[in-house]
């Protein structure tokens, strides 16, 4: 793990995207670093359903990063690995959004 993650900061050894990212990922499978790749889903029951056919890959389950976590490495100047901090739901596409209690 500490060749995965050489020249990141040490926090990221206890992360879990991290984790699966740079060493399931990059060193174990050598899945490359590229568009459409690797698909992120936020629903369990799609990403068990995208990998039940046989050959069709591998779903990694993740545990949510805690909110503390985030503020704590931001604090520290830790950037977070991709999609560690990819909460849902999303606002839909072309929603309105009003900022309230502007005087």
């Amino acid at each position: 793990m500490e060749e995965a993650l050489a020249g990141h900061p040490s926090q990221w050894a206890r992360l879990p995207a991290a984790v699966s990212d740079h060493l399931l990922l990059r060193h174990a499978w050598s899945v490359p670093d590229l568009p459409g790749a690797v698909t992120y889903l936020h629903d369990i029951g799609q990403a068990t359903a995208a990998v039940s056919a046989p050959g069709r890959g591998s779903a990694l389950l993740l545990p949510v990063i805690s909110q503390d976590t985030v503020w704590e490495l931001a604090g520290a100047g830790v950037l977070l690995p991709r999609k560690s901090t990819s909460f849902g739901p999303k606002p839909t596409a072309g929603l309105a959004m009003r900022v309230l209690g502007l005087s």
